[in-house]
Parts: structure tokens; C-alpha cells; sequence
């Protein structure tokens, strides 16, 4: 798979040659609905299946290395059927596997898709979010009873819906499916209460992307995206994905050349192992970051 450059014309592309079944909906099975994996048989040692799954991130820079982290988290989940490590780090995997792996739109909406149902299935873990959906609640509204433990599994999921809505839709359809931003929205404000600057501060950066990509009917505000993007990355320095949304987003729609080169080139000049945060996710971007810098005369 190409990376980030020539992703508007290359989805353009596939949703016209493939028709609606290139594309994704915003609907999947919750992930409580499913069947959990076939136990291990004998006495497995879950503890020494989480640190094979956690060493397992180092090797995340391909398709397959991401897979191979799905199958080590999947045999914890064996060992372990409740364990909410693994059942997160299946989250950021599939979503990760999404971002930067997937071979088609419908690939991509499938791993979101799973991505979504490993942290729901994390979600159900905790007995007051259990309780408001068998009260007859949606997701997105029984989210805002977790507690800070679950920020992980809050995180991952609106991640992962935040992609589903910009990657997998087209223009025309994000506008009838505004619904799902407020959705997020609403999730993100309920993790921002709980722990601000998870995942690099998300909640401000998917605020900021918002603002940033959105046509003005829509809401998209350049003068906001710049605010919140300062203040995604004054917040979280560190994180990579915000110097890179900056640069992908907002520079490339101001036309900031100099904005978009100094951004990127901070991405791929950092030490990707004193990066906080999945190394998986932190290859990407340094991987994309450069990738968009060899074609910025795509972008301007």
C-alpha cells in the first residue's frame, strides 16, 4: 500500500472503480455480542504470553508484524478471556493495521471495524457500562460511566471511529454521517475529563483535524484548527501524530509550505524508541512523515 500521499485522489479512485462495496458503513456487531477465542488447552502462562505480545510492538512495522502482535494479544485472550490488556491492544493493533497496512477501503473499514469490537469488548469488562447497555443504551452513551481505567479502551475506540469517518467515507457521505462526529465528540469529552493527555492528547487533536479537513458548511474553521492544533502540541510535545495531523491537515490546506516541512521534519528526526507510545504507531508516522515530504509537490 502507497502511503498517506494521493489519499484523497486514490480514494476518489477506488470508491468510483469499486463501487459501494469499496466503501464502509458506521455500523458493525458490538464487540460484547461475540465469541471469545478457543481457550488454550493445559495450564497456559498468561503472563509470559503478555510480555511475548508486548515485545511483539517492536516488530510492528510491516503488514506482517502487525498481524503477528493481533496473534500474540489473541493468545492471552486464550489464556486469559478477560484480560483488558490484551483486549486494548487488540484495538490499537486492528486500528493500526487500518492505518497503515490495509490493501483496500473495505479492508480498512474491516480492521477499524475489529478494532471497535476489541474495545467494547474491553469496555464490558466494567459492570456499570454493562449495566446502562442492558438498560438499552448505545455505546457512545454508556462510555461516559467508565472510570479512568478504561481510558485505554475509550481511546482506541474513538480512534478508531474518528478513522472509520475521514478514511473510509467520501466528502459527500462524511456530510449525511455527521451524526458519528458528535458521537465522537461527545466520547472524547468524557476521555478529556478522565485523562487529558492520553494517546497525545486526542481529544484536542481530533477536535483540530475536525476543524481542519471539514469544508466550512460543515464546520471546518482554519483559524480554529490552527488554535487547537497549538494547543494539541503544547499539550503532548511528544507525540508525533500531532506535528504530523498539523503538517497533513491544516498546513497543506493554508498552504504553509514552510509549516509542512519544518512539522515533518521534526517527525523524522526524532529517536522513534524515545517516543512515548506503541512503536508500531511511531514507525508509521515517521514512515509517512517522509513519505510526504518526497512528494510535497503533490500538496502544493
Amino acid at each position: 500500500m502507497r502511503g498517506i500521499v494521493g489519499t484523497r485522489f486514490g480514494l476518489l479512485v477506488a470508491l468510483v472503480a469499486l463501487g459501494p462495496a469499496a466503501g464502509c458503513s458506521m455500523g458493525w456487531t458490538q464487540g460484547w455480542k461475540l465469541d471469545g477465542e478457543i481457550p488454550m488447552p493445559g495450564s497456559p502462562d498468561a503472563e509470559a504470553l503478555r510480555v511475548t505480545a508486548r515485545a511483539a510492538d517492536a516488530q510492528a512495522v510491516s503488514r506482517e508484524g502487525v498481524e503477528a502482535e493481533v496473534r500474540a494479544w489473541k493468545d492471552v485472550l486464550r489464556a486469559a478471556p478477560q484480560d483488558y490488556e490484551a483486549l486494548w491492544n487488540l484495538s490499537s493493533a486492528y486500528t493500526l493495521l487500518g492505518a497503515g497496512y490495509a490493501r483496500s477501503i473495505g479492508e480498512k473499514g474491516e480492521f477499524y471495524r475489529k478494532a471497535l469490537q476489541s474495545a467494547e469488548r474491553a469496555m464490558a469488562l466494567d459492570e456499570g457500562f454493562r449495566n446502562r447497555i442492558n438498560l438499552g443504551a448505545e455505546t457512545w452513551d454508556a462510555i461516559e460511566v467508565l472510570p479512568a481505567g478504561q481510558a485505554d479502551a475509550i481511546g482506541w475506540w474513538a480512534t478508531a471511529v474518528m478513522r472509520m469517518y475521514n478514511e473510509c467515507l467520501s466528502g459527500v457521505v462524511q456530510e449525511t454521517r455527521k451524526v458519528w462526529q458528535d458521537r465522537d465528540v461527545k466520547v472524547l469529552a468524557h476521555l478529556q475529563a478522565l485523562a487529558p493527555a492520553w494517546g497525545g492528547s486526542l481529544a484536542i487533536y481530533d477536535r483540530a483535524v475536525t476543524a481542519a479537513a471539514m469544508p466550512k458548511r460543515a464546520g471546518g474553521d482554519l483559524a480554529k484548527a490552527t488554535t487547537l492544533f497549538d494547543e494539541a502540541i503544547a499539550a503532548s510535545p511528544d507525540s508525533l501524530r500531532n506535528l504530523w495531523g498539523r503538517a497533513r491537515y491544516l498546513a497543506t490546506e493554508k498552504s504553509d509550505k514552510d509549516g509542512f516541512q519544518k512539522d515533518l521534519s521534526r517527525v523524522v528526526g526524532q529517536d522513534p524508541k524515545a517516543v512515548p507510545g506503541p512503536y508500531g504507531w511511531t514507525f508509521l508516522f515517521q514512515r509517512e512523515a517522509a513519505d510526504l515530504l518526497a512528494h510535497e509537490s503533490y500538496w502544493f
